[in-house]
């Protein structure tokens, strides 16, 4: 691993006042570069607001779906009714510039130490929440990319470090946990702008590959102003702050267990 430390944030959903929460401890923390898994757009009341904030960080980043579905990239088929109806509105408020910016943005990108996806590096609304699926992303990125050791991906707006040897150290809360050198891991630092957990907080990551640890921060910040945001443009408050059904948080976990069993 290299001597890295990363500020990884992931599904803004144009939440602007728990990307700037984000942003003020990730410089508190000093990290070294900033890294953006995607989805910057969607369900919330300042997309071109993130987006400008987000490029002035010069991160390194990638598409996500949110992204892909509001410039015509990829089919909202797949999506709720209510990401289908932010995306229409989104549309609506992108400039010229940012749509520029996000047509440049890849599937995949690389740091030192570190490969970038959204979903997955194999399909960009793929939803990675079984230990069986993490290895074999993960046996596939040490196969192509030899020198890496980190997979970072997003989407699914739970918190998640899985290793291939020790398997899932931590899901869905904060927490520091140390890396063993040499380990393969994939972890999802959560949403940074819509959680889907009983508490409305700004969830992000440091990374720090020189002393190989994990930190998952979840902050507090300001969903009534968001709240307000959302109103104000006539759109559903709750969009800052979607619960997913009680089948959907299991189904990772499910998984887990059935791949511990043997019968996945």
């Amino acid at each position: 691993m290299t001597g890295q430390r990363y500020g990884v944030v992931a599904d803004v959903h144009a939440n602007l006042f728990a990307l700037r929460t984000a942003l003020e401890h990730l410089q508190a923390a000093g990290i070294d570069r900033l890294l953006s898994l995607g989805d910057v757009i969607g369900y919330g009341p300042h997309p071109v607001e993130c987006v400008e904030l987000l490029a002035s960080f010069d991160p390194i980043a990638v598409a996500g779906n949110h992204e892909q579905i509001a410039l015509g990239q990829l089919s909202d088929e797949r999506c709720t009714e209510a990401a289908r109806r932010s995306l229409a509105w989104t549309r609506t408020r992108l400039t010229d510039d940012v749509r520029a910016a996000l047509a440049e943005l890849p599937a995949t990108a690389a740091a030192p130490g570190v490969l970038l996806a959204h979903g997955s590096p194999e399909r960009i609304d793929e939803y990675v929440r079984s230990e069986a699926r993490a290895s074999e992303l993960l046996d596939t990125m040490h196969a192509q990319h030899p020198a890496t050791d980190v997979l970072l991906l997003g989407h699914t707006h739970q918190a998640w470090l899985f290793s291939r040897r020790r398997g899932t150290l931590l899901r869905e809360r904060a927490g520091r946990i140390d890396l063993v050198p040499g380990e393969l891991l994939l972890l999802n630092p959560g949403s940074v702008g819509q959680s889907r957990d009983r508490h409305a907080h700004a969830r992000f990551l440091t990374l720090d590959l020189g002393q190989r640890a994990a930190q998952f921060h979840s902050v507090p910040y300001d969903a009534r102003a968001c709240r307000r945001a959302l109103r104000d443009r006539g759109l559903p408050p709750e969009w800052c702050h979607i619960v997913p059904p009680p089948m959907e948080r299991l189904r990772g976990v499910a998984g887990d267990v059935l791949r511990r069993a043997g019968l996945r």
